[in-house]
């Protein structure tokens, strides 16, 4: 029930029956009374509406997108174990969830958007080990995709914090994709398609990789560096492209190239004085960050 309303954060996560022949009476836990929560959700609702008025040109794949990035670059995670943080009040209005806040205001805007959206629970494996887990299935023209706003929700390599700019490894993925790093799920439907993932979508999986994928890597750091983003990323659509590039951006040095394109080309008065990189070799991604001068 809670997981399908992500409006209902009134209610807690115990209850009490009481049986009379063959009725029986359920009485849920309530954290709070009339008055806190209507006011709660007004708030709640208002922020939901601006948010959602800033999507109306905008087809589903990108109001889906703007949904996820407004979530990772407005909500920085928490897990204190307070009520708020599992819902998608806290992840709107307080600006402070855990994975349940996350996915739950995910799927408060795809319900008002009316794009499919579901949250699913199970197991993340991550560096600090197994932990419980909750994301979304996301349904786009007819078929399905997991999407793990938490685990987009970036970690600098400079500070170790919370960065701001969302990564994309978990936009719109297949069910073998996602069970690299999480398990124990259940679910009817079955998520193959690559249609509507981030890199398909938007020209970064690369099927091979030579001057042409170069140039569109000098393009997108360059728009990176004008807008202010710190990091990039892109996809190789095999393991043997993945390591022809890995090859020749970090051995034969052509990262180098790039950067010195990327200061020539740009306008604005910042210029790139390294790129670091993390490899995400499971996903055959590649993600650039930006260090400034």
């Amino acid at each position: 029930l809670l997981y399908d309303n992500p409006a209902l954060f009134f209610l807690g996560r115990g209850c009490t029956t009481a049986t009379n022949g063959l009725s029986v009476q359920f009485v849920p836990q309530y954290t709070m009374d009339a008055v806190e929560y209507n006011r709660r959700i007004r708030l709640l609702t208002q922020k939901a509406e601006e948010i959602l008025s800033k999507t109306a040109d905008k087809d589903p794949f990108e109001k889906e997108l703007f949904f996820h990035d407004y979530i990772i670059e407005n909500c920085a995670y928490a897990f204190n174990s307070t009520p708020d943080e599992g819902t998608a009040y806290g992840a709107l209005v307080n600006g402070k969830a855990s994975c349940e806040g996350y996915s739950k205001a995910m799927q408060l805007l795809s319900d008002m958007a009316e794009i499919d959206c579901f949250i699913i629970t199970g197991v993340a494996s991550g560096p600090g080990g197994n932990e419980n887990h909750m994301w979304n299935i996301v349904g786009l023209d007819g078929d399905f995709y997991h999407l793990d706003v938490t685990w987009d929700d970036p970690v600098s390599p400079e500070s170790g914090e919370n960065g701001d700019d969302p990564i994309y490894t978990y936009f719109n993925i297949t069910d073998e994709e996602i069970k690299i790093t999480h398990s124990q799920f259940f679910k009817d439907i079955v998520c193959s398609s690559q249609k509507e993932n981030y890199f398909t979508k938007k020209g970064l999986l690369f099927n091979s990789f030579n001057n042409s994928e170069k140039a569109k890597i000098v393009a997108l750091v360059k728009s990176a560096l004008d807008t202010g983003r710190k990091s990039v990323e892109f996809k190789f659509s095999d393991q043997n492209v993945y390591n022809k590039a890995l090859s020749s951006l970090f051995i034969n040095g052509d990262i180098y190239t790039i950067m010195r394109k990327v200061n020539t080309l740009s306008s604005g008065e910042n210029s790139i004085e390294s790129l670091s990189y993390i490899r995400k070799d499971d996903f055959k991604i590649l993600e650039l960050y930006l260090i400034l001068d």
